[in-house]
């Protein structure tokens, strides 16, 4: 079962983004910022570094804690 990134959405929210929006910041596409939001995949680490960039926030703030590998499983 799948948990909602509740961080990401929030901190998405909070800046009045729409998931289009946010993926294009991050150069990722619409499909892997709603995986990343639902909890069904992490991103990978140049990825994570452009998330936290474009959010200007840590992967912890963000909802992705110190062992992100970038790993689906």
């Amino acid at each position: 079962m799948e948990k909602v990134n509740s961080l990401l959405r929030k901190a998405r929210k909070r800046r009045f983004w729409t998931i289009e929006q946010a993926a294009a910041l991050v150069g990722v596409s619409y499909q892997t910022f709603i995986r990343w939001e639902h909890g069904i995949q992490n991103p990978q680490l140049d990825s994570l570094q452009a998330l936290c960039h474009a959010f200007k926030a840590t992967p912890k703030a963000l909802g992705f804690g110190p062992l992100v590998d970038g790993n689906d499983d």
